[in-house]
């Protein structure tokens, strides 16, 4: 049985591989900082995120497998991706803020980081039943910073295969930053061979 999202002591960042190098050398921006990026996301989505200025966030979720990165994984099966990971406690420690389910469902400013988490149905989310519209829309909170989360605040990266662990350590090397983990979690990602 998978652990209840409450438990985690990660947040996760889903980003297509071709992306990585900017996030290694520049830090994981904000969409409305980032100039050159293969874009994934729902543009009525983006337009509605206006409205609380979410596009000066950096968005992360409570796990992965979330309905959207499953929804970009199918809608993109030939991309290789990544999920980019930090703990909750960094987040907690630097002021990051919660929306407690789905941004388009939830209408609201961004809660403080105590009153996010204790808003969010951590019940309804451990069910990941995505045939329930409500569980589906609370399985989609975002832990979110103002700003560019730097790679020095990365716990690790995890991967699909071994082909693409292999590319992202070239790639930290590269850089000469070897002090993110690279993990292979084939599991974390939808199997569409």
């Amino acid at each position: 049985m998978a652990q209840n999202p409450k438990d985690g002591k990660l947040l996760y960042h889903l980003t297509a591989l071709k992306n990585l190098e900017s996030i290694i050398s520049q830090g994981l921006q904000p969409r409305k900082q980032i100039k050159n990026f293969f874009n994934v996301a729902d543009k009525e989505i983006l337009k509605d995120r206006e409205k609380y200025d979410l596009s000066l966030y950096t968005p992360f979720h409570f796990f992965s497998k979330s309905p959207f990165s499953g929804v970009v994984q199918l809608t993109y099966p030939d991309e290789e991706f990544v999920y980019i990971a930090i703990t909750r406690d960094l987040a907690k420690s630097n002021k990051f803020k919660v929306i407690p389910s789905h941004p388009l469902s939830y209408q609201s400013d961004p809660l403080e980081w105590e009153v996010g988490i204790k808003s969010i149905d951590w019940d309804l989310m451990a069910e990941r039943n995505y045939n329930n519209a409500r569980c589906k829309e609370v399985c989609m909170a975002e832990a979110i910073f103002y700003g560019t989360v730097p790679k020095e605040c990365f716990n690790s990266i995890y991967v699909k295969s071994e082909n693409t662990e292999k590319k992202v350590n070239q790639l930290l090397n590269k850089y000469n930053y070897q002090k993110i983990h690279v993990n292979l979690q084939s599991g974390m990602f939808i199997n569409n061979d």
